[in-house]
């Protein structure tokens, strides 16, 4: 989508919103990992 002819600040945008997207992202399967662990630690 940052390839297709837009402004400069549309361009701009579409990289902030996939940014955001894959910090949550990132974060969550990090918070998903560790409460694995964290589950795996207590059932022994």
């Amino acid at each position: 989508m940052v390839l297709i002819p837009n402004p400069f600040w549309g361009r701009m945008a579409f990289l902030f919103c996939g940014g955001v997207v894959l910090t949550v992202g990132t974060l969550l399967l990090k918070s998903a990992k560790e409460t694995k662990v964290l589950n795996l630690q207590t059932q022994s």
